[in-house]
Protein backbone atom coordinates (compact mmCIF):
# COMPACT_ATOMS: atom_id res chain seq x y z
CA UNK A 1 0.00 0.00 0.00
CA UNK A 2 2.87 2.33 0.72
CA UNK A 3 4.37 1.61 -2.89
CA UNK A 4 1.10 2.34 -4.45
CA UNK A 5 1.06 5.73 -2.27
CA UNK A 6 4.00 6.43 -3.18
CA UNK A 7 3.72 5.67 -6.48
CA UNK A 8 0.92 8.04 -7.09
CA UNK A 9 2.58 10.82 -5.13
CA UNK A 10 5.44 10.46 -8.14
CA UNK A 11 2.90 10.94 -10.66
CA UNK A 12 0.86 13.56 -9.48
CA UNK A 13 4.37 15.51 -8.36
CA UNK A 14 5.67 15.28 -12.25
CA UNK A 15 1.90 15.89 -13.74
CA UNK A 16 2.42 19.33 -11.45
CA UNK A 17 5.97 20.17 -12.46
CA UNK A 18 4.93 19.66 -16.24
CA UNK A 19 1.76 22.00 -16.25
CA UNK A 20 3.66 24.30 -14.18
CA UNK A 21 6.83 24.30 -16.74
CA UNK A 22 4.09 24.81 -19.67
CA UNK A 23 3.72 28.46 -20.93
CA UNK A 24 1.13 30.28 -22.90
CA UNK A 25 4.19 31.85 -24.50
CA UNK A 26 3.99 31.52 -28.56
CA UNK A 27 6.79 31.73 -31.25
CA UNK A 28 6.46 32.41 -34.31
CA UNK A 29 9.15 33.15 -37.59
CA UNK A 30 8.50 35.11 -40.60
CA UNK A 31 9.36 35.10 -43.78
CA UNK A 32 10.70 38.61 -45.65
CA UNK A 33 7.88 40.97 -46.34
CA UNK A 34 5.65 38.76 -44.22
CA UNK A 35 2.43 40.15 -42.79
CA UNK A 36 0.70 38.19 -40.54
CA UNK A 37 -2.06 38.43 -38.34
CA UNK A 38 -1.99 37.17 -34.96
CA UNK A 39 -5.19 37.41 -32.68
CA UNK A 40 -8.42 39.10 -33.42
CA UNK A 41 -9.77 36.23 -36.11
CA UNK A 42 -12.80 33.97 -34.94
CA UNK A 43 -12.21 31.92 -32.34
CA UNK A 44 -10.13 28.76 -32.89
CA UNK A 45 -7.99 30.68 -35.55
CA UNK A 46 -5.94 33.13 -34.08
CA UNK A 47 -2.02 31.96 -34.66
CA UNK A 48 -1.55 33.64 -30.98
CA UNK A 49 -3.57 31.81 -27.98
CA UNK A 50 -4.63 34.79 -26.33
CA UNK A 51 -6.59 33.75 -22.72
CA UNK A 52 -7.52 36.95 -22.92
CA UNK A 53 -9.78 37.23 -25.74
CA UNK A 54 -12.45 39.68 -25.34
CA UNK A 55 -11.36 41.43 -22.85
CA UNK A 56 -8.50 44.19 -22.29
CA UNK A 57 -5.26 43.09 -22.36
CA UNK A 58 -1.80 43.29 -22.92
CA UNK A 59 0.10 41.81 -25.19
CA UNK A 60 3.93 41.66 -24.99
CA UNK A 61 5.85 40.87 -28.07
CA UNK A 62 9.36 39.82 -28.00
CA UNK A 63 12.22 40.31 -31.35
CA UNK A 64 14.02 37.31 -31.32
CA UNK A 65 16.40 38.48 -33.97
CA UNK A 66 18.82 41.14 -35.43
CA UNK A 67 16.23 42.66 -37.77
CA UNK A 68 13.36 45.13 -36.28
CA UNK A 69 9.79 44.45 -37.54
CA UNK A 70 6.54 46.35 -36.86
CA UNK A 71 3.32 45.50 -35.12
CA UNK A 72 0.44 47.00 -36.27
CA UNK A 73 -2.53 47.58 -34.07
CA UNK A 74 -6.22 47.48 -36.17
CA UNK A 75 -10.15 47.29 -35.54
CA UNK A 76 -11.41 46.69 -38.65
CA UNK A 77 -10.44 48.38 -41.41
CA UNK A 78 -8.93 51.43 -38.85
CA UNK A 79 -5.56 51.07 -38.13
CA UNK A 80 -4.95 52.19 -34.40
CA UNK A 81 -1.36 52.33 -34.10
CA UNK A 82 2.10 50.85 -35.12
CA UNK A 83 5.64 50.30 -34.09
CA UNK A 84 8.67 49.31 -34.87
CA UNK A 85 10.28 46.53 -32.29
CA UNK A 86 13.90 46.91 -32.30
CA UNK A 87 15.98 44.16 -32.94
CA UNK A 88 16.22 41.88 -29.81
CA UNK A 89 13.64 43.99 -27.43
CA UNK A 90 10.34 43.64 -25.85
CA UNK A 91 7.39 45.65 -26.08
CA UNK A 92 3.92 45.76 -24.32
CA UNK A 93 0.88 46.50 -26.76
CA UNK A 94 -2.67 47.23 -25.06
CA UNK A 95 -5.44 45.02 -26.96
CA UNK A 96 -9.33 45.96 -26.50
CA UNK A 97 -11.78 44.03 -27.52
CA UNK A 98 -12.40 43.96 -31.22
CA UNK A 99 -8.52 44.67 -31.29
CA UNK A 100 -6.03 42.84 -34.32
CA UNK A 101 -2.56 42.48 -33.92
CA UNK A 102 -0.30 42.16 -36.68
CA UNK A 103 3.61 41.50 -37.61
CA UNK A 104 4.86 43.28 -40.61
CA UNK A 105 8.41 42.54 -41.65
CA UNK A 106 10.31 42.89 -44.23
CA UNK A 107 13.73 41.01 -43.58
CA UNK A 108 13.47 37.09 -41.80
CA UNK A 109 12.33 37.31 -37.88
CA UNK A 110 10.90 35.63 -35.29
CA UNK A 111 8.53 37.06 -31.89
CA UNK A 112 7.86 35.59 -28.79
CA UNK A 113 4.55 37.26 -27.77
CA UNK A 114 2.27 36.56 -24.52
CA UNK A 115 -0.60 37.82 -22.91
CA UNK A 116 -1.54 39.17 -19.46
CA UNK A 117 -4.52 40.94 -18.22
CA UNK A 118 -4.97 44.70 -18.29
CA UNK A 119 -5.04 46.78 -15.10
CA UNK A 120 -5.12 50.17 -14.65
Amino acid sequence: MKSLFSTLLLVLTLGLSTSIAQSDDSIFEFKPNQSMLLTGKEPGQNGAKNPFEGKDCVATVENLEQSVFEVRIQKGNEIIEIKEVQALTTKDFRLKPGYQLYIDTKLKSRAKISFKAFVE
